[in-house]
């Protein structure tokens, strides 16, 4: 995915998240970026696109929630996405979200 004006990719965006996050904390002005990313992703794509798409949506907000500690919301999207796999019998999906799950909240 890309960043809201830059054209920035998700990986870099999610570093540059976690970057200052460490310098920071969940400061309201962090807070208020992620949000508006989220936002334009949703406004983005996932309206028009296809159930893997969706999936992989979820997948990266959980890892923005994941890499600022907001392990609950990391979590409630990662159980949706799973769901969302077991119901289109995607097992390539599936694996990546029980990988992320193990990942993400193996630290918490």
């Amino acid at each position: 995915m890309e960043g809201i004006n830059n054209q920035e990719s998700f990986e870099s965006f999610k570093n540059r998240i976690a970057e200052t996050f460490k310098t920071e904390g969940l400061s309201e002005g962090l807070r208020a970026e992620i949000g508006r990313w989220i936002d334009s992703v949703y406004e983005r794509n996932h309206k028009y696109s296809s159930s893997e798409e969706r999936i992989s949506i979820q997948l990266q907000i959980a890892q923005i929630y994941g890499v600022t500690e907001q392990y609950d919301n990391s979590w409630d999207f990662l159980l949706e996405a799973s769901d969302y796999a077991d119901g289109i019998k995607n097992a390539e999906l599936i694996k990546e979200v029980d990988d992320l799950m193990d990942s993400i909240h193996g630290k918490k």
